[in-house]
């Protein structure tokens, strides 16, 4: 603020007063006009005055006893945007929530686990003919695992959600006989060809449930 009329001025040394050399040199140090003066007198063979030009070895004169604080001050405020942005601090701001993060990884395991099944079954049931089909499903699901890890939102995504439930869907069959055939003890049990297939439901909906809320869980909260 200018003291003589009370206006913001800009620096200019080549057409300074000694009021706004004052001016523009006293922020950041809080130094009265009267020291201000003192020290200026002393450095020149004109006395100060407020509305005279102060010359170029004036200005150099006095800047050297107090350098201009004003350029720092204004970098530090255009760097401190960038500060904010770092990654360490962006890692404050957003930290890892592990709790959600180790559900998801369960419900990513159960998804894969259940592929694994289905290729077993199918090996079991067809011999070498059967791992490759087995192999197929295994891939399909393991690939939409894998997409849903980095980008669980999209139509792509969901295309995937919905694939995987065909495929759920069609195991059915799949664990039905591959337990009928296996279920010795079962049967020893009186477990029969009905209660089998109950089982195989319970693991096909389970298996729809794990890929559901594997997606969900990656997907950013709705912000109210």
């Amino acid at each position: 603020m200018n003291i003589l009329n009370g206006k913001r001025t800009v620096a200019n040394p080549a057409s300074e007063t000694c009021a706004e050399l004052y001016e523009r040199l006293n922020a950041g140090y809080g130094m009265t006009l009267r020291n201000f003066q003192e020290r200026f007198n002393a450095r020149s063979e004109t006395r100060f005055g407020m509305k005279r030009v102060a010359t170029v070895k004036e200005v150099a004169a006095m800047e050297a006893l107090y350098p201009p604080k004003q350029e720092k001050l204004k970098r530090v405020t255009a760097e401190t945007p960038g500060a904010k942005a770092s990654p360490a601090n962006l890692k404050k701001k957003n930290p890892i929530d592990w709790h959600t993060a180790s559900v998801r990884a369960l419900f990513g395991l159960g998804v894969i686990a259940h592929a694994g099944l289905i290729l077993w079954e199918c090996w079991y049931l067809w011999a070498d003919g059967g791992l490759l089909a087995g192999g197929v499903v295994a891939l399909v699901i393991s690939g939409a695992v894998l997409w849903m890890a980095k980008k669980p939102e999209g139509e792509t995504a969901q295309n995937l959600l919905f694939m995987v439930w065909l495929l759920d869907g069609c195991a059915w069959f799949v664990h039905k006989h591959a337990l009928y055939h296996s279920g010795t003890n079962a049967f020893g049990s009186g477990i029969d060809e009905y209660g089998t297939g109950c089982l195989a439901l319970v693991i096909c909906v389970c298996a729809g449930a794990l890929v559901y809320f594997y997606r969900q869980t990656g997907m950013k909260p709705d912000k109210k």
